[in-house]
């Protein structure tokens, strides 16, 4: 039989062990798109905390963006929205800015017919991406 010190030290051990094994933390980030310094689309979504400012930036590839403003859409370019301008692209944590880009313009497209969410066009995270990069250097 195993006496209760021999116990308390297995459970110890184990104890020791096993804090080194927790899952990581969860950053929440608010994704903003602003056109002439006014919000017109944001989401929200998580990542690992252990994930830079360019690992997360990826993410917006599979992220729907709703409405925060009025958008005027092109009844041409039905699905598809282009948003010219002074555009800005944040990701924000905690209150504070942990990636952001400024760019001429960005194109999304519609989630689904009818639908008032939108994501990014294919390319459009790559081609921000090289702007939040050139930041880098």
């Amino acid at each position: 039989m195993y006496n209760r010190q021999t116990i308390a030290a297995m459970v110890g051990i184990m104890l020791a062990f096993c804090a080194g094994c927790s899952h990581p933390g969860q950053r929440l980030l608010q994704a903003r798109i602003e056109k002439d310094g006014q919000p017109v689309l944001q989401t929200r979504f998580g990542v690992p905390d252990s994930w830079d400012q360019y690992a997360a930036w990826q993410r917006l590839d599979s992220q729907v963006f709703e409405p925060v403003s009025t958008l005027k859409l092109d009844p041409n370019d039905f699905g598809q929205l282009v948003i010219k301008g002074n555009i800005r692209v944040t990701l924000v944590h905690a209150g504070k800015r942990f990636a952001a880009v400024n760019i001429e313009q960005i194109r999304l497209v519609s989630v689904s017919a009818g639908a008032k969410t939108w994501q990014l066009a294919p390319g459009e995270v790559d081609r921000t991406a090289k702007a939040l990069n050139a930041k880098k250097e």
